[in-house]
């Protein structure tokens, strides 16, 4: 399985140019146009020139015009005691070297200009001029810099590993010249030198034969297009590169500086003689893929946290993603995965330096509070160019949050309450924690309230809140409002994906029962008066009544209230009272009032008891003659009650005592 890695080069490109020994001609464009490589669209003439004149499209006339932006150029000082060059014992393997001016010898190039151009991907383009064609070997140099640790105190780019040098080599006589590659190292383990064993150097000589092609002018070229004018025969050269020679595959390279030199001799470890200073190019097998991450809401908002990953489009199906390793399609090809990113507080993760290539981008993981996109909205698959970024926006859809309601009483241990409550979720648009007379009831998308009932469990679901935010529920349905009082709003944080769970609690409503209590009297207007004294007990409470009469108790549950029923009112009446209870002494009472004794207006349940006052009843019997007479009394009451007395002689006396009021009917019979 292919994986991905990227290397990220800041580089600069350096053209050198010498007089040195003969060299050997090199042909990579057997069966196309002159020197031009195979799938180019530029042209080298074998008679090096720099204006289009073939079928193909591009020529150094065509890309120095506008300019293009992958061509960079640069001119050397004017000639003579000004022009820069480097000072004595500077060699190629020397770093940040010296410089002085003064005039070129003859015998050596007096560089003019250069020129890069990068085609698409896969080729690079350079060229050279110079003042004039000095005898022996032509030799350029194209030197290749990591630009990442800047530039030396003279401006030269300070080298670091993987540095490439390509050599531009043409012997004396010759109209085809030979290209070499050599790579800076830094360490043994990278390699040998090709000039002496001290690191850091540059390595051992590669061809790139196959891979690069180069012409030289052999008759007079007109170089206006390049601000030059007529260059003389041998004064202006060009070669093309293959870049998957210097950009080794799955490696990823940029260049931004070109420079050109020059040795005295053709040997690799001469001294330096021209150069042209640096200048910015832009060279490159590198792009930068860049992830927005946004959720769903209007306007969208930037999302920290969620996880790309940068897969190789390798499945088994181009531009799709079908790996069967990530959470998503069904697995039905291959894919290696490369890197990975987490997006910032600006909702944006950047996969920098990615070697061209066809790609697909996923998320692997959303943020929280977030769904990842449904397929195939979780990836996007595409072709990389290289200098050319991509840009992508992924939505993610937002989890919504869910309010649980559980309905309660009072008591302790807690009842938990049936179905007809409703709730409503309200908007805290001020955010001051408090529901205030005005703040809107929340909506949905399809602005439906946000409402809730409970079931006969007692709870119900405010569900799919959106947006995250300040809220508040409130009970806007009592579902017993003559049991329970109302319960107060909660105020709270939402935040997306979040099950915020509220139980509130109703007041269970309380009553009372009023006792009144009477006793019969003949001297009453109405026939009866208070009756104070008489204790009552309710619900394990005993009270007397007062002078009024009167004794109330309260904090009374309604009867309906589940396991409560109706109350039992119990008189107690004393032993030895001079009254008794008229009816029963235990009385049910229904609670269905909300009440307190001390109410201005008593609202509450009233029972009323009465008493009546006992009397003594006593006849005595008095025999004159003693056992001359037999006397039997029998009394019979208002209710039927019959009392027989009898005596055989002498004296005796009936009583019958704490008699409630009625009439007694007494029949003496004496037998003598």
């Amino acid at each position: 399985m292919k994986t991905l890695s990227t290397k990220k080069k800041l580089t600069v490109l350096m053209v050198s140019a010498m007089l040195g020994t003969s060299l050997l001609a090199t042909d990579a464009q057997a069966g196309h146009y002159q020197r031009s490589l195979e799938g180019s669209q530029f042209e080298i003439d074998t008679n090096a020139n720099l204006i289009l004149d073939a079928g193909l499209t591009l020529d150094w006339a065509t890309v120095a015009s506008g300019p293009d932006p992958k061509y960079a150029e640069k001119d050397d000082a004017p000639t003579g005691k000004n022009d820069d060059s480097f000072s004595g014992g500077t060699k190629e393997d020397t770093q940040n070297p010296n410089t002085t001016t003064g005039s070129i010898p003859n015998n050596k190039s007096d560089l003019l200009k250069f020129g890069a151009f990068q085609e698409g991907t896969q080729f690079l383009h350079l060229y050279w001029a110079r003042v004039q064609n000095p005898s022996g070997t032509t030799l350029m140099d194209f030197e290749f810099n990591a630009g990442d640790q800047g530039l030396g105190s003279n401006g030269f780019p300070i080298r670091s590993a993987e540095d490439l040098l390509v050599e531009y080599k043409l012997a004396q006589g010759g109209t085809t010249p030979e290209l070499f590659l050599y790579e800076w190292l830094t360490e043994a383990a990278q390699g040998s030198c090709e000039a002496s064993n001290k690191y850091p150097c540059w390595g051992n000589m590669q061809s790139l034969a196959g891979k690069a092609s180069g012409s030289i002018n052999t008759s007079g070229a007109n170089a206006a297009s390049i601000g030059l004018g007529t260059l003389d025969p041998f004064t202006f050269g060009e070669a093309s590169i293959d870049l998957s020679k210097v950009f080794p595959a799955g490696e990823c390279k940029s260049f931004g500086w070109a420079y050109l030199k020059s040795r005295s001799s053709d040997s690799f470890s001469a001294q330096m003689k021209d150069f042209i200073a640096p200048t910015p190019v832009n060279i490159t097998n590198c792009a930068n893929v860049t992830v927005i991450k946004q959720d769903d809401a209007t306007p969208p908002k930037a999302l920290k946290g969620a996880e790309f990953e940068l897969y190789f489009d390798n499945g088994a199906t181009s531009g799709v993603f079908d790996d069967p390793a990530v959470v998503g399609p069904p697995p039905t090809g291959d894919e290696s995965t490369t890197e990975k990113r987490t997006t910032g507080d600006d909702g944006k993760a950047v996969f920098t330096d990615i070697e061209a290539g066809d790609y697909c981008v996923v998320e692997t993981k959303a943020p929280p509070g977030h769904n990842l996109p449904a397929d195939p909205d979780f990836y996007e698959c595409f072709t990389l160019v290289a200098d050319s970024d991509q840009s992508f926006t992924f939505t993610n859809p937002r989890k919504p949050a869910k309010v649980v309601i559980t309905k309660k009483d009072d008591a302790s241990p807690a009842n938990t309450l049936g179905a007809g409550w409703e709730f409503t979720l309200f908007v805290d648009s001020n955010g001051d924690g408090d529901l205030d007379n005005g703040e809107p009831i929340a909506k949905d998308a399809n602005g439906v309230d946000y409402k809730c009932t409970t079931g006969v469990t007692g709870i119900c679901t405010i569900s799919d809140i959106l947006p995250p935010g300040k809220y508040c529920v409130d009970e806007t349905v009592n579902g017993a409002p003559g049991l329970y009082g109302d319960a107060a709003p909660q105020c709270f944080d939402l935040v997306l994906d979040q099950s915020k769970s509220l139980t509130f609690v109703n007041p269970r409503l309380r009553g009372a029962i009023k006792v009144i209590k009477t006793i019969k009297h003949k001297a009453a207007a109405s026939g009866s008066k208070p009756h104070s004294g008489v204790s009552f007990t309710v619900n394990g409470v005993t009270k007397a009544t007062d002078a009024n009469g009167e004794a109330c108790f309260d904090g009374l549950l309604m009867s309906a209230v589940s396991g409560v029923g109706d109350y039992d009112v119990v008189e107690t009446v004393p032993a030895g009272a001079n009254f008794s209870a008229a009816g029963a002494t235990t009385k049910k009472v229904t609670v269905n009032n909300a009440a307190k004794c001390d109410d201005a207006t008593y609202v509450g349940e009233t029972v009323t008891f009465v008493n009546l006052p006992l009397t003594d009843i006593k006849i005595s019997v008095d025999s004159l003659i003693d056992g001359a007479t037999q006397t039997n009394i029998q009394c019979v009451n208002t209710g039927g009650t019959t009392t027989n007395t009898d005596n055989t002689g002498g004296d005796f006396e009936v009583a019958l005592l704490k008699r409630e009021p009625g009439i007694y009917t007494c029949t003496i019979n004496v037998d003598p």
